[in-house]
Formats: structure tokens, C-alpha cells, sequence
């Protein structure tokens, strides 16, 4: 579960990484009249501090699971002790599930603002689309999977059900949206004709190209 975190903070910071990447461009073809708000250095320092947030936190956490079962199944701690463990691993698992609340929810908003931007400069953009339209809802179905799957076990008893049958259902259905956010990703690469960085000359091939033909 705590490299699931590890997997869950990585696809919104690719997204916010474009985000950004796309807000420079817009910046640079239609002036700083078309600046967005995402753009700005302050912004960028909330975005990552959350991405090292939860990353730091998921590390923390499965060094502490993995230490706790490891001195369990060593007799080096007693049962006490290992269900001193499970309770860091609680709140640690609570505290990633708040801050992943937070990055969704800025991952969202700063698409939809950087949309917002680029039209009302009349600035189409290929890129900012397909993020909207083929990578954001995954990134939102995934975190409300993650929501439900980690607080709603832990707040409400749910009778009848087989512990590795909740771990089954959740692993296929956290695949399935990493697949979704992936391929959504990776799609933008295929785009022809797209101004990848601002300063460089609009690729022709589905990679950005990184040197001038010649």
C-alpha cells in the first residue's frame, strides 16, 4: 500500500510538471497579459513542496512497516510494540491520504485555470487538451479510490467482506486508473506540431526535440 502512494503522488507532479511547462509556453506566444496565475515562482514552490511532502511521507512509511514486521517475525519486538507500529502506519497512511486531497484537488484547479488562460488569449493548445480530456479524470477517479478504499474501512465497520478481496478490488481498479493517467501521458507525445518548451521550434515527431535541425 505505501508504494501505492509513492505511485499515486507521482502522476499528478508529471501533470503539474506540464502544467507548468504549458503555462511557460503561453506566456511566451501571447505576452504576459496571458500569464496565468500557475505560472508564477510561488506556485511552483506549493506544488512541489507537496510532491516531496507525500513522497517523504510514503518513504517514511514503508520503512516503518517493513521494520515492524521484520522485528515481529524476528521475536525482537512483542505484540505491543508491533501494534505501537501499525498505529504510526495509521496516521501516516491518514496524513498521505490528506495531503493527496490537497494535490488533487491543486492538480485540478490548475489544469482547468491554464484552460481557462489559454482561452481567452484564443491560444490552442494540443497539449493542455489532452490533459483535460484524457488524463484528469483518472487522475480524480484514482484519488477517490484511494479516499474510499483507505478512510471508509477505518471509519465504518464493513461486515461480510474478505479483507483480500477489498485488497484485490483495489488493486485492479488502481491499476486500471494508473493505466488511464499513463496513457493519457504518454499520448501527448504523439502530438505533431507541438511548441514543447518556449525558445524552441515546434517538434514534428511525437518526442520534443532538444537540438535545431541542421
Amino acid at each position: 500500500m505505501s508504494l501505492s502512494y509513492i505511485d499515486l503522488v507521482f502522476e499528478p507532479a508529471v501533470c503539474l510538471w506540464l502544467i507548468h511547462l504549458r503555462g511557460r509556453v503561453t506566456t511566451t506566444i501571447e505576452g504576459k497579459s496571458a500569464k496565468p496565475w500557475i505560472s508564477h515562482y510561488w506556485k511552483r514552490i506549493v506544488d512541489w513542496s507537496l510532491v516531496a511532502t507525500i513522497f517523504i511521507l510514503s518513504i517514511s512509511k514503508t520503512a516503518i512497516i517493513t521494520n515492524a514486521w521484520m522485528g515481529f517475525e524476528t521475536h525482537r519486538i512483542d505484540y505491543s510494540q508491533f501494534t505501537h507500529y501499525l498505529l504510526v502506519d495509521r496516521r501516516l497512511n491518514l496524513a498521505v491520504i490528506a495531503f493527496s486531497l490537497l494535490l488533487s484537488i491543486d492538480s485540478a484547479i490548475s489544469l482547468i485555470a491554464l484552460k481557462v488562460t489559454q482561452r481567452r488569449a484564443y491560444f490552442i493548445d494540443a497539449i493542455t487538451t489532452r490533459l483535460v480530456v484524457a488524463v484528469l479524470p483518472f487522475v480524480v477517479l484514482r484519488f477517490i479510490e484511494s479516499l474510499i478504499f483507505t478512510i471508509y474501512p477505518t471509519t465504518y465497520r464493513i461486515p461480510y467482506i474478505d479483507p483480500s478481496v477489498r485488497i484485490l478490488v483495489t488493486t485492479i481498479l488502481g491499476g486500471i486508473f494508473s493505466i488511464g493517467v499513463i496513457s493519457g501521458l504518454a499520448s501527448t507525445m504523439i502530438i505533431p506540431h507541438v511548441l514543447w518548451a518556449p525558445g524552441a521550434t515546434t517538434s514534428t515527431t511525437a518526442l520534443p526535440v532538444g537540438h535545431k535541425d541542421g
